[in-house]
């Protein structure tokens, strides 16, 4: 949306005097928009001359002029009609000091008037001449300026006029050193008044502004506007900043951010110190606390608006300085606050202390919380010694402190220390804190620590009230039981029976409390032990036992050595020794141990049988046993985990068998109540029965039925018989082809196995013919062709009758041959010899073209394609290789030849790039937008020619792409434009610059009290006219726009001195510090001889020429009287001299004593005395 700009003449430039005429102004006027400047160009005079004349009257000269196009105003008045002097004639309001134009064109006419008298002040111009010109328009102040016409025409005259801004200097408080000042205020008191819409920050920047988040605050310094105010010779701890956001609801809101800010050195140029912030985004409106203020010291305010949205970065706002009337309380016990002796039912207290300034530093170590920002009071008990001490947060103010307090007696009766802690307190739900304390002593002081917990309100306003109560005496009623034998003591008494009893207790303090005691001693405790199950066996687990007490107090606790906590243990090891504690409801305990006795263990027998044949399932194993505590149970398995099952034995010695097993290891595990044990035990099996080949032999030739198998048996058990696939019945047959043979063999128990045997024919004898050679070029008969085989080969048949593996010279077609191995076996084969299917070919491609016009730096490449493993290029003009490198504009050709022989040929023409052309425009040097100028800029506007894109330079070293070279002084500048390919070219550019305002007031200096000081501030630039100055401190210097000044520093002093060019708004800042070496120059002689001999004849004082005056010289005889007295004069010359007389006569020699009061440049007055020895 458009922000529309309202009513920014609410701002006065002299705020104490006017505030009240401008919240009457501005709360009265909002509908009604008023600017924050106002331009004015007035005629202040002009003549005119010319050399035309009427028929019949004498000339009558006129002029006219033009502002701004607004149209021509005569002048100067004839009767009635035309205008007189002073005329206002040009006026126009602006916003913002950055919507005032630079400059307005004014034109100027002189001319013979020669009016219709029948039409009333007509205007009829002849000889008529006209000038035209440009003028600034000043951001404030103004100026007087003549436009007038050459001379020698037929009319000739000029015009006088001012231009003036009476708008605000510095922007409306844009600039901290251009801060709206609040005024000044002390103790109590309020400046502005917030719910009145007063200000807006319409006009406000951020340029050369600090910004808070640099100082750890979570907002930005967009657009802030600046004000100050200064406190007075006393000012409260709690200062609060007050912004509303559009308090009367003129539509206009902003979402306020605020900063407080103090200097160094008390000016806006030195270094800022972030005092206070504060911004919420959710609330408009804003309060920032400025603790800790230095009274008689300016501090600045900056308002700002968030721009996280932007209708919420501009507005308009009411505004208040406020003094909370808080008191900061001390931060040591040494300096602590007291409130005094508390009377009886009675309190002390003070209100709107704060801890704003307070440290940790020295505090002693409080056991309820960790200190951070501590302030100490004192207070004396009532006799009592009862008093309750209520701290709380001052919720009047927006600056409560959350409350936390301890109380301490000092060991040593004083500040020092050491202290000890009598109680403390902290509400965690709340802001308040309250301590009740008894027993004080009404003689001692007390020390009070008041600090803020670790939160946002741990710095803060608080009230503290101490009120005496009561004298509170305590009782305390106590129930006490004790076990058999044990006893209490009570204050001196002792107690072991049970009963009623009462005691009086004296403290050292001298407080007393009474001691009511019911005591109940119990009976004494007995453990019963009872075994309820013996364990299975030395080491068994399942024993339990159980325990039961008497007498104590019941509920009873049971706890076993092993960690059972019942009354009943289980799973007790027999042979282990155990112990129980039982303990009753009042902590009384027993305990008593035992041996868990145990059972003795079973014998246990396990048999395994043997099988018939190899891989049989049908073993069994047979187990019994005997002893122990039947029934036994039994678990079996076999060793590779493939077979396991279990059982119960139900009686001693009974045997129980496991059938249909193989062989193998079992591991059988046998067990009762009381024992367990794993015995081993094999079933057995023959060998597996086997055949192995003892003698065979494969077909001689692929096909062939004469081979043979010979075997021999194992295993199992003798004799053996065969039933072979083919019939066969012994372990040998004959006159075999290639194939598969099975038999089946089987033993003396009929247990059988299968086994198979192979015969293989030999390989099939094959030939393969390949190309070895291939026809080189089309048409060509170098063709060669052979014939592998995979056996060893005999003799060759080829169809061309050929005999050898490898037939050469053959033209491409088809060709057969047979080969015979050295078996006697043939093989048949044929096969192709083949020529290129295509030519050889040659192409030449422009890689890289020229890059610059008259480069010799252009690549070409041939490309072959065809027939061939490789190439060979032959260029013209001669270069080696496929690329031709470093080509210029020309014609090229290249012959290329394969490895076979194969040529081909190709031809290329190349040329130069057109040579590059720059169009560059210049923007020079300007101070209108703030700076010192160095905002010059180049623009290449077009580069024609070259290759783009392109490149920019002003060195010849850095290129950027961009076309805008910004940041540029004034002068003559090379500008060089490179293309993609590296070309360059490069054209001259001229910017027009700004005067150099620049001066050196020197290096820091010391001086000594009495010393002046002559500061120059004359720039380099030659044309020293339409300069101004600004000296601050300005009180130091009366002449603020001369360019030397002169002063008597009497303390450090930082000066700061602006030199603005009217013209350009450019300008120059330079600053020296003055440090005051503060050395008091008086000197006064001990001895001096009156007799006129020209010698020491007088006594005075001497001093520098830091001593102002010397306000007041006694010299006293050593009976006290008066011999000579002088007041108010300068030490130098002839002035206040003694010359030994009194009342006109001369005295004798002796001592006398002087008393001078001297006082320095700085306002410093020293007291001087001494003797002073009169000899003649």
């Amino acid at each position: 949306m458009t922000k529309i700009r309202k009513n920014k003449n609410c701002y006065m430039s002299n705020f104490k005097t006017q505030f009240t005429i401008l919240l009457i102004m501005c709360t009265a006027s909002w509908t009604t928009l008023y600017a924050q400047f106002e331009v004015l160009i007035t005629i202040t005079g002009g003549t005119a001359t010319t050399t035309c004349g009427d028929v019949f009257s004498p000339p009558d000269p006129q002029f006219s002029v033009n502002i701004g196009n607004t149209g021509w105003v005569t002048y100067p008045p004839d009767g009635s009609c035309y205008t007189d002097f002073p005329n206002t004639q040009w006026q126009q309001s602006f916003n913002c000091l950055s919507d005032v134009p630079p400059n307005i064109e004014i034109c100027f006419r002189a001319f013979e008037n020669d009016p219709n008298p029948f039409v009333p002040c007509d205007v009829n111009e002849s000889c008529l001449e006209e000038i035209c010109g440009t003028f600034p328009l000043p951001p404030f102040g103004g100026g007087n300026f003549t436009l007038a016409l050459p001379a020698g025409g037929a009319s000739e005259g000029e015009v006088q006029f001012a231009i003036t801004n009476q708008g605000f200097p510095g922007g409306i408080n844009d600039m901290i050193c251009a801060a709206l000042d609040l005024g000044s205020f002390g103790l109590f008191d309020t400046l502005g008044f917030a719910d009145l819409s007063v200000f807006s920050n319409y006009c406000g920047t951020n340029t050369g502004e600090p910004n808070p988040s640099d100082d750890g605050a979570n907002w930005n310094n967009d657009g802030g506007t600046w004000y100050s105010f200064t406190t007075g010779n006393i000012v409260g701890s709690a200062v609060g900043v007050l912004a509303n956001s559009d308090p009367q609801n003129t539509g206009d809101p902003v979402n306020l951010q605020l900063a407080i800010y103090a200097s160094d050195n008390g000016s806006c140029g030195g270094n800022l110190t972030l005092v206070g912030e504060s911004y919420t985004p959710a609330d408009f409106d804003e309060i920032a606390l400025a603790p800790c203020l230095q009274p008689n010291t300016t501090y600045w305010v900056m308002v700002d608006g968030s721009s996280d949205t932007p209708d919420e970065q501009y507005g308009v706002f009411g505004m208040e300085i406020i003094d909370y009337h808080s008191t900061e309380a001390p931060d040591l016990p040494c300096g602590a606050l007291s409130l005094g002796a508390v009377p009886d039912n009675d309190f002390v207290q003070d209100t709107m202390l704060s801890n704003f300034c307070a440290t940790a530093v020295g505090d002693p170590v409080v056991s309820g919380f960790g200190t951070q920002s501590s302030v100490w009071f004192t207070f004396t008990p009532p006799a009592t010694g009862h008093v309750q001490i209520d701290a709380r947060g001052n919720m009047s103010t927006p600056f409560p402190l959350d409350m936390q307090m301890a109380v301490f007696e000092s060991a040593s009766g004083n500040c020092f220390g050491p202290f000890v802690q009598v109680s403390d307190g902290v509400d965690p739900a709340g802001m308040d804190a309250s301590i009740e304390l008894s027993c004080l002593d009404p003689n001692k002081t007390y020390y009070i620590m008041i600090d803020g917990t670790a939160n946002q309100f741990s710095r803060g306003i608080f009230d503290i009230r101490v009120t005496g109560l009561p004298d509170d005496t305590p009782v305390f009623d106590q129930t006490v039981v004790l076990c058999a034998g044990e006893s209490i003591q009570v204050g001196t008494s002792t107690y072991d029976q049970t009963g009623m009893y009462s005691d009086l207790i004296t403290l050292p303090n001298g407080c007393d409390s009474i001691v009511n005691t019911d005591l109940t001693v119990l009976p004494p405790l007995l453990i019963d032990l009872t075994i309820d199950q013996q364990a299975n066996g030395m080491g068994g687990t399942d024993g339990q036992a159980t325990a039961s007490a008497t007498g104590g107090q019941t509920p009873f606790a049971f706890e076993w050595s092993d960690g059972q906590t019942t009354g009943t243990a289980t799973g007790l090891v027999g042979g282990d020794n155990y112990c129980v504690t039982v303990t009753d409801a009042e902590g009384c305990q027993d305990d008593t141990c035992f041996v868990m006795p145990f059972i003795v263990n079973f014998v246990p027998t396990v048999n395994g049988d043997s099988l018939s044949c190899n891989g049989d399932t049908d073993g069994t194993i047979e187990i019994s046993a005997f002893a122990g505590q039947p029934p036994y149970s039994f678990m079996w398995e076999k060793d590779d985990l493939s077979l396991n099952g279990n059982g119960n034995i139900p009686n001693e010695n009974e045997v129980v068998t496991i059938n249909f097993l193989p062989a193998g290891t079992y591991h059988v595990s046998i067990s009762d109540n009381i024992f367990d044990t794993t015995l081993t035990v094999e079933i057995w099996e023959p060998e597996a029965l086997n055949l192995v080949l003892v003698n065979k032999q494969d077909p001689g030739c692929f096909g062939d039925s004469d081979g043979f198998l010979v075997v021999s048996p194992s295993g199992g058990t003798p004799p053996y018989s065969y039933n072979w696939s083919n019939m066969g019945t012994t372990d040998s047959l004959p006159n075999l082809s290639a194939g598969l043979y099975s038999v089946t063999l089987s033993d003396a128990n009929n247990c059988p196995a299968a086994f198979s045997f192979t015969l293989d024919d030999p390989p099939l004898f094959t030939a393969t013919v390949f190309e070895q050679k291939p026809v080189s070029c089309i048409g060509d008969a170098d063709g060669i062709i052979a014939v592998n085989t995979n056996g060893t080969p005999a003799s060759f048949l080829w169809s061309t009758l050929d005999t050898t593996a490898v037939v050469q010279n053959l033209p491409a077609g088809a060709y057969s041959v047979t080969v015979t191995n050295t078996d006697g076996c043939t093989a048949t084969a044929s096969g192709q010899i083949s020529e290129p299917a295509t030519p050889v070919t040659v192409q030449i491609n422009e890689i890289l073209g020229v890059s610059c016009a008259g480069q010799s730096d252009g690549m070409l490449e041939a490309v072959a394609t065809g027939p061939g493993n490789s190439f060979t290029y032959a260029w013209s003009p001669p270069n080696a290789g496929s690329t031709f490198d470093g080509a210029g504009a020309g014609t090229y050709s290249v012959t290329v030849t394969n490895d076979l022989g194969c040529t081909a040929e190709a031809a290329i023409s190349i040329t130069d790039p057109a040579p590059m052309n720059i169009t560059a425009s210049a923007t020079g040097e300007s101070c209108a937008d703030g700076s010192n100028g160095g905002n010059g800029s180049i623009f290449v506007e077009n580069v024609t020619g070259g290759t783009s894109p392109y490149v920019y330079s002003i060195d010849g070293n850095t290129y950027s792409p961009n076309p805008l070279i910004p940041d540029l002084t004034g002068g003559t500048y090379t500008l060089f434009v490179q293309d993609s390919r590296g070309c360059e070219s490069s054209t001259t550019v001229t910017l027009e610059g700004v005067p150099n305002l620049s001066f050196d007031l020197g290096d820091d200096m010391e001086v000594v009290l009495g010393d002046s000081v002559t500061l120059d501030a004359t720039p380099s630039f030659t044309d020293l006219n339409g300069l101004t100055y600004q000296w601050e401190p300005a009180a130091l210097f009366p002449c603020q726009n001369c360019a030397v000044n002169g002063f008597y520093p009497t303390n450090n002093t930082s000066v700061t001195v602006t030199v603005m060019d009217e013209t350009s708004n450019c300008r120059f800042t330079d600053d020296i510090t003055i440090l005051v070496n503060k050395i008091r120059r008086v000197y006064i002689p001990n001895i001096f001889s009156p007799n006129d001999d020209g010698i020491n004849d007088y006594f005075a004082i001497y001093g520098g020429t830091d001593v102002e005056i010397v306000t007041t010289l006694k010299i006293f005889d050593r009976y006290g009287g008066l011999v000579f007295e002088a007041q108010n004069f300068i030490p130098e010359g002839n002035a206040a001299r003694w010359d030994g007389r009194a009342k006109g006569e001369e005295l004798n020699p002796g001592v006398f004593v002087y008393f001078a009061e001297v006082r320095f440049r700085d306002g410093e007055t020293a007291i001087y005395r001494g003797d002073v020895t009169l000899i003649k």
